[in-house]
């Protein structure tokens, strides 16, 4: 059906872009896990080694919100990142109810280490667009970011 067949308030077009959406960015870091652009993480043990690199150390509440995970799922994901040692937790002595999650050396050194290898799986799949296409791409979630926040 055309955009200009659809009847007001019919919603396939918005659902058919969301879906379009969805579909591309999973296959996109499906194509990430295969060239292995984790190393031996998973793909959100790396978001919360990025995070914790990218913003220093970060409270459980705030790196779940950070990386898009429920505060039960980090949990699980900082226990298995802290038994390989790449990051700990600590509570702040001026509230000891907030658990902030640091990012150890050897953690520094393990996400150090495979941004090269994300950014450049990252390059090969994204080399499908044109540049032109791939700026469009970005203006265009950057609106939908921008306008979805409010």
């Amino acid at each position: 059906m055309e955009t200009s067949d659809r009847a007001p308030g019919d919603e396939a077009g918005p659902l058919d872009s969301f879906l379009a959406l969805m579909d591309a960015a999973w296959a996109v870091a499906a194509s990430l896990v295969r060239d292995r652009a984790f190393g031996h993480l998973t793909p959100s043990q790396f978001a919360v080694l990025a995070a914790l690199r990218h913003d220093g150390s970060l409270s459980q509440t705030g790196l779940a919100g950070r990386i898009g995970k429920s505060t039960g799922n980090l949990v699980t994901i900082i226990n298995n990142l802290q038994k390989q040692g790449l990051v700990i937790r600590a509570r702040l002595k001026t509230d000891r109810r907030v658990v902030n999650v640091i990012l150890t050396e050897k953690g520094r050194q393990v996400v150090e280490e495979l941004i090269p290898r994300h950014a450049l799986a990252i390059a090969r799949a994204m080399s499908v667009l044109p540049e032109s296409e791939q700026g469009e791409l970005r203006r265009l979630c950057r609106s939908l970011s921008l306008h979805s926040s409010r």
